[in-house]
C-alpha cells in the first residue's frame, strides 16, 4: 500500500475510534467509553513504539528539515502521552476526564494532519516513494510486533 495511504488510513481508524468515544458519552454508556479509550490508548502506543522502532531512525537519515519535522513529530506525540497518563488516573465520572479525553483527540487530530501534510511530504521528496514505501513495510512489521509486546486492549 502507497505510504501516504497508509498513514490516511490509519489515521482515519484511530479518528473513528475518537468518533465512537464521543458517542458512548452522549449516550452516557461510560462503560464503552472506558473500553474505547482503553483501545485508542492501545493503538496509539502501538503506534508510537512503532514509530521509535523503524520510521523515526529512517526518516532522520532523510536530511536536516525531515529530522527537525521528526524531532516536532516526537515532541507531539510526547504530549499525547502526558494526556494519555493524565485520562488513565481519573475516574470515567470525573468531569476532567471528559476535558483531558478531548484535548487528547484535539491533539491527534492536529498532529494526524501535521503529519499528512509536512512529514510525509518531505520524506517523500527526500527519500523517495521506493524507500518510503520501503520503511512503511518495515513500519507494518514493527506495529505488529508492538501490538502483540503492548498486548491486548483491557475490554
Amino acid at each position: 500500500m502507497d505510504t501516504f495511504k497508509k498513514f490516511e488510513f490509519d489515521h482515519l481508524a484511530v479518528r473513528k475510534l475518537f468518533l465512537q468515544f464521543r458517542q458512548a458519552l452522549q449516550k452516557g454508556d461510560m462503560h464503552q467509553a472506558r473500553r474505547l479509550q482503553q483501545t485508542i490508548f492501545h493503538e496509539l502506543r502501538v503506534d508510537k513504539a512503532s514509530k521509535e522502532e523503524t520510521f523515526y531512525p529512517a526518516a532522520e537519515q532523510a536530511g536536516e528539515e525531515a529530522e527537525a519535522l521528526v524531532k516536532k513529530d516526537k515532541e507531539e506525540l510526547q504530549t499525547v502521552e502526558w494526556l494519555m497518563e493524565q485520562v488513565q488516573r481519573l475516574d470515567i465520572g470525573d468531569a476532567e476526564f471528559v476535558a483531558k479525553m478531548t484535548a487528547l483527540i484535539d491533539e491527534m487530530d492536529r498532529y494526524a494532519a501535521e503529519e499528512e501534510r509536512e512529514l510525509l511530504p518531505k520524506l517523500r521528496e527526500a527519500l523517495g516513494d521506493e524507500r518510503l514505501d520501503q520503511i512503511t513495510g518495515d513500519l507494518e512489521q514493527a506495529r505488529r510486533r508492538q501490538s502483540l509486546r503492548q498486548g491486548p486492549t483491557h475490554g
